[in-house]
């Protein structure tokens, strides 16, 4: 029996509420995990790609002098064993991740410390994302850009190994996996068409936030490795019986993103449907 649903809930304005203290935590930790990463395929290169990375930040205007704001927090970065040998990055770091949320310009004047914040989710989003992208970026002139989007594959699936499967529960079929993958927050950021056969689902996405934010970098096959990628990261924890297929993303520029999710357990293989099947899906 066949099933399908469109959502149309995309909120441009969507806000979500966060601790600043632990979402620039969270944003340290995550470069921390990059650099801890990269020194298991070269131990040489972290010194160089600190540099580089300064110099990448500074082009973009981001002072390398604490923030005020950040010395209440007294945040504590002693877990974070690669950038313990460079405590001088660790201010950049915050800088970045509070210019890309945008947080002088739109929260700093009705900020409470210790109090949560709302944002905008595309600053967040912004926030959460920018400081490890141009992280990857300057790591190109150090590599190859072929490198890096491998690796940056290898990032995505360690940062789901280490954190994603702690909080999964695990779905027995398709339906129930996209039911868990498409609903709550998904609502608001994606419009999307979802068709669902049995033992596979289809699941077209036509507008995405994260398209509309990433969209300002250089290099957007790179941010779909570091991102995007994700969404093949995280099948094994879902559950291994289930598998996607996809052939393109809204990030690296397409009109939409072709989901196609299925039951091992019951297709062996399976063809991924062409141009004309997602161009009628409607």
């Amino acid at each position: 029996m066949l099933e399908k649903k469109i959502c149309m809930d995309f909120d441009k304005n969507l806000k979500i509420s966060i601790s600043l203290d632990e979402f620039i935590l969270e944003g340290v930790r995550n470069f921390n995990l990059f650099l801890n990463l990269l020194e298991m395929y070269n131990n040489n290169l972290t010194e160089d790609l600190i540099v580089k990375y300064k110099k990448t930040l500074d082009s973009l205007g981001i002072s390398p002098v604490k923030n005020e704001i950040l010395k209440q927090y007294n945040l504590d970065y002693s877990d974070k064993d690669s950038l313990n040998d460079h405590p001088e990055i660790i201010s950049n770091i915050e800088n970045c991740i509070l210019k890309f949320l945008h947080f002088t310009e739109k929260y700093e004047a009705d900020f409470i410390f210790g109090q949560k914040i709302e944002v905008f989710h595309e600053d967040y989003l912004r926030a959460g994302f920018f400081h490890l992208y141009y992280l990857a970026f300057t790591l190109i002139e150090l590599t190859s850009r072929d490198f890096v989007l491998e690796f940056a594959k290898k990032f995505s699936d360690s940062m789901y190994e280490l954190y994603y499967q702690k909080v999964i529960t695990k779905k027995n079929t398709v339906k129930e996996l996209v039911d868990m993958l498409y609903k709550d927050g998904c609502l608001k950021t994606h419009n999307f068409i979802v068709q669902i056969e049995p033992g596979k689902c289809f699941v077209k996405v036509f507008r995405c936030m994260y398209a509309e934010v990433y969209s300002e970098l250089p290099d957007l096959e790179l941010a779909c490795m570091l991102d995007c990628y994700g969404d093949y990261s995280k099948m094994p924890y879902n559950n291994p019986n289930l598998a996607l297929s996809r052939t393109k993303t809204m990030v690296e520029g397409f009109p939409f993103c072709d989901f196609l999710y299925y039951d091992k357990r019951i297709f062996n293989e399976i063809k991924h449907p062409n141009e004309e099947f997602w161009m009628n899906l409607k």
